[in-house]
């Protein structure tokens, strides 16, 4: 779970958030593009954080986007 670790660092420095799971769904992406065996390769992550105040839903995912290049 090495990525998962990083994602979670990464995200829990640069938003302190009040909520934050990270799920790793890359069993349900068998067949699609950049799967990985054994995992890492899929993410579903929920972030609840004071910074998105005022923000866009777009806004707030260029930001996680932006966090985790």
């Amino acid at each position: 779970m090495l990525l998962t670790r990083q994602i979670e660092e990464k995200l829990t420095k640069e938003f302190a958030p009040l909520y934050l799971k990270i799920e790793d769904d890359s069993h349900r992406h068998i067949n699609h593009g950049d799967y990985r065996a054994g995992g890492e390769s899929h993410f579903t992550v929920t972030l609840v954080s004071k910074s998105f105040t005022n923000l866009s839903r777009l806004q707030r995912h260029q930001h996680v986007y932006a966090c985790l290049q």
